[in-house]
């Protein structure tokens, strides 16, 4: 009787492992064993979802790559695809890109500015002023950034231009190095004289300036003539003009004398019938003079 219970369970053992090692696994026809597989869905915003599928513990490979965007860093918001054991839902994480606008001036802490790529900086800092300088920086242009930019403040020295006029304000001009001073004032005119200033070239300037007003009296013309009747009996001028300067004293040419039949005596000079005698001159213009005669009238013996 042992003997039959043992044989029952030596049977039993070896019906328990053959099922363990080729029934327990199989699917409902016996044939191939289940296989557990898992779904990953990539989701990014604005595109289509990208399924996945990957056996129980095994690793996904084909990986998509998220969708580029202008601007932005996108990456899965997952990254260890080893080992599948659920389904999983991965998400595209978009990270702005940004770059560094670092601003130099020499003696100065730099300022550093963040802009994302593709936009404008428009916080830009103003260089720090400097007594006979102008200063601006390198770069102009902050549209559209693309990079990482150091943007480096240039120095150029600005220059005092002072004009100097006897009895009027001074007029002050700046022009920087090696620039033209173009907005040069006009001397104020003064009555009988020639105002210009003492320098002419005003392009590439170099340094500071005192300009001086220098002023030159004006020269004018005197024009001595004789009548038609005069020149008919024979006057006749050594001379007919006279230069004189303005401010300055002056003395007329002498009278002319002449003899004829019948004798005239020369007054004076007349300009516009009115005698005009030596002095100094405060015209500002040029004359004409015309000698002035007479005939003597015979004076009684009586008288």
């Amino acid at each position: 009787m042992k003997t039959i219970t043992k044989i029952l369970i030596l049977v039993l053992v070896c019906a328990f492992s053959f099922c363990v090692i080729t029934g327990c696994d199989k699917d409902n026809d016996g044939d191939t064993p289940a296989t557990t597989t898992y779904t990953i869905t990539f989701v990014q915003e604005g595109q289509e979802n990208v399924v996945k599928t990957v056996n129980k513990g095994a690793t996904l490979t084909d990986i998509p790559t998220p969708v580029a965007e202008d601007g932005y860093e996108i990456v899965w918001d997952v990254t260890d695809f080893t080992n599948i054991q659920s389904d999983m839902t991965v998400t595209a994480v978009k990270t702005a890109i940004t770059y560094t606008v670092t601003f130099v001036q020499e003696g100065q802490d730099n300022v550093v500015r963040t802009v994302n790529k593709g936009a404008t900086l428009t916080d830009i800092p103003t260089p720090v002023a400097e007594t006979g300088f102008e200063i601006v920086w390198d770069v102009t242009d902050f549209t559209n950034i693309q990079s990482d930019m150091t943007v480096t403040a240039v120095k150029t020295p600005v220059y005092t231009i002072t004009f100097v006029q006897e009895g009027q304000d001074n007029v002050i001009r700046t022009a920087k190095k090696g620039t033209a001073l173009t907005n040069v004032p006009t001397p104020v005119a003064v009555t009988g004289y020639d105002v210009a200033w003492n320098v002419t070239d005003f392009s590439d300037i170099q340094s500071n300036m005192t300009v001086t007003a220098v002023t030159t009296a004006k020269t004018y013309t005197i024009t001595y003539v004789v009548s038609d009747f005069a020149a008919s009996k024979g006057v006749t001028l050594a001379q007919t003009q006279q230069t004189v300067t303005y401010g300055q004293a002056f003395t007329l040419f002498e009278k002319p004398t002449y003899t004829d039949e019948v004798e005239y005596v020369l007054h004076a000079w007349l300009k516009g019938g009115v005698e005009f005698t030596s002095g100094t001159w405060t015209l500002t213009e040029n004359v004409t003079l015309t000698m002035s005669y007479f005939e003597p009238v015979d004076v009684p013996e009586w008288l």
